[in-house]
């Protein structure tokens, strides 16, 4: 027998709604960072393009997703701080009359397009050290990240690069 994975994360509200087809709808746990990979295109509602997306996270439980357009691949340092900060300031933002959720990690998907394989590298090393800093400094871990291109991902935590296709 197969020994079921534990999950990154699990979205939804953990009580099964019933749609208007009566399948139930509650909560959708993500095992691996393929199915986290299917899962954000799918909550955004198309297959984004120089964007990072984040999905906000309060233990296992997922908030807000935002999606936000990537800055110049070679942008200054100060450049990156700003747009890491401006993050941080959304994230911890809460919207008027509803429910604020402490956010204390995220989940980080950089959609650039370009692939380790093309031997280009993505050129976002600088905009990532600002990011992982600035959330840091807000209490915030960063519990997974990639780069994602055209056919493949890598995780941008690791030292060594490892490609996986995209299917």
């Amino acid at each position: 027998m197969e020994e079921e994975k534990p999950s990154l994360f699990s979205a939804g509200s953990g009580d099964p709604a019933v749609g208007s087809s009566g399948r139930g709808v509650g909560t959708l746990s993500i095992n691996s960072p393929e199915d986290l990979l299917g899962y954000l295109p799918h909550a955004l509602g198309y297959w984004p393009e120089c964007s990072l997306m984040v999905l906000g996270l309060k233990g296992k439980q997922a908030g807000a997703s935002l999606r936000l357009d990537l800055p110049d691949r070679h942008g200054s340092e100060e450049e990156c701080l700003h747009y890491a900060s401006q993050l941080v300031a959304c994230l911890t933002s809460s919207v008027p009359g509803s429910e604020a959720i402490a956010v204390d990690g995220v989940v980080l998907a950089l959609f650039t397009g370009l692939d380790w394989r093309d031997g280009e590298d993505p050129g976002y090393d600088r905009l990532m050290t600002c990011l992982l800093r600035e959330l840091d400094i807000a209490g915030m871990s960063v519990r997974e990240a990639w780069w994602i291109g055209q056919t493949s991902w890598q995780d941008s935590l690791q030292h060594t690069p490892t490609c996986q296709c995209l299917s």
